[in-house]
């Protein structure tokens, strides 16, 4: 079986409370993506993106941890 990722790779919506600070609860979800992407061999150009709206808590901590792992960023402010 030949997996691919989608043209231009998928897209990852983060969003969450303003409060929030745990970027290790992130990592979690956001590491087993990465090793998909990695066994399947995607390029620079479907490499996954993750969304965010660039609030304070959970969107700029996910920024921060994808960006650290390799996903590409969009935000939305």
């Amino acid at each position: 079986m030949n997996a691919q990722w989608p043209e231009n790779g998928p897209r990852i919506l983060v969003f969450g409370n303003r409060t929030f600070r745990c970027a290790k609860t992130i990592e979690a979800w956001l590491l087993p993506i990465q090793a998909q992407w990695i066994r399947i061999g995607a390029t620079a150009e479907n490499v996954p993106t993750v969304i965010h709206g660039a609030a304070d808590g959970a969107d700029k901590i996910a920024a921060e941890v994808a960006f650290q792992l390799g996903f590409k960023l969009k935000p939305y402010p």
